[in-house]
């Protein structure tokens, strides 16, 4: 249920700011803040005190594929795009 709710409000900050990194910023912050009490709540939080670099990665590489795509969509022919997509 809760996961519903986080989904609505995230679908809802989406439809008023209509941005689409700030979406995804505040919807992180959020799936982060629960899995943290829920780490916290269970007592194994400890054990994810130091960073773990192959998750760092793999989160460069996420936010990179995302501005490169961002980028080639804007970058395309004016008629191969949707006005409302731009």
């Amino acid at each position: 249920m809760l996961l519903t709710v986080i989904g609505l409000v995230t679908s809802a900050y989406f439809f008023v700011s209509r941005d689409v990194y700030g979406t995804i910023a505040f919807h992180n912050f959020l799936g982060i803040f629960g899995v943290i009490e829920a780490l916290d709540t269970s007592g194994i939080l400890a054990s994810f005190e130091r960073p773990v670099v192959p998750l760092l990665a793999m989160a460069v590489v996420a936010i990179a594929a995302l501005i490169l795509a961002h980028a080639r969509l804007l970058n395309q022919e004016p008629g191969s795009t949707p006005s409302r997509v731009r």
